[in-house]
């Protein structure tokens, strides 16, 4: 079975990251594009294909945003590592440390970016159990307020 279309296309990836991708790098791009595309699709539950199997037009401008930002930080750092440099008079140490989260991800402001299209949201709030008019202190059966404990 063939893989589903990317929701961004390696030229569209080219022209996000400022840069030309090669005819060396376009089967990478194509993959991290694929790779994105597939996270996208799990976090919203949608294929984002018609019934024929090629993208919905119009595509949401918000699914290839969040394809192309994610497909970009696996395309640019695949090993997930980061720069550290310290550079004091005439001694300077570099240092690669492995990130956090490394490879395709979708951040919490791109995963909240995509329930938006799917009425999924994520928020935490808080909900009474109690009826504001009643004693806000300890009280005993009758709504008196019992003495303070120490």
């Amino acid at each position: 079975m063939a893989a589903p279309t990317p929701l961004a296309s390696v030229p569209d990836l080219s022209d996000w990251l400022g840069e030309t991708i090669g005819a060396a790098e376009q089967q990478r791009a194509g993959w991290a594009l694929r790779a994105a595309s597939a996270l996208v699709r799990q976090e919203t539950g949608k294929t984002w294909l018609d019934d024929n199997g090629a993208l919905l037009d119009p595509l949401p401008d918000d699914v290839a945003v969040v394809t192309l930002a994610c497909a970009a930080r696996g395309y640019i750092n695949p090993r997930g590592v980061a720069d550290a440099s310290e550079t004091v008079d005439d001694y300077s140490h570099r240092e690669q440390t492995k990130v956090d989260e490394a490879g395709f991800y979708l951040t919490e402001s791109e995963k909240q970016l995509l329930g938006t299209l799917t009425g999924a949201t994520s928020s935490i709030g808080t909900i009474s159990t109690e009826r504001g008019d009643l004693c806000p202190m300890p009280c005993d059966e009758d709504e008196r307020l019992l003495p303070p404990y120490y």
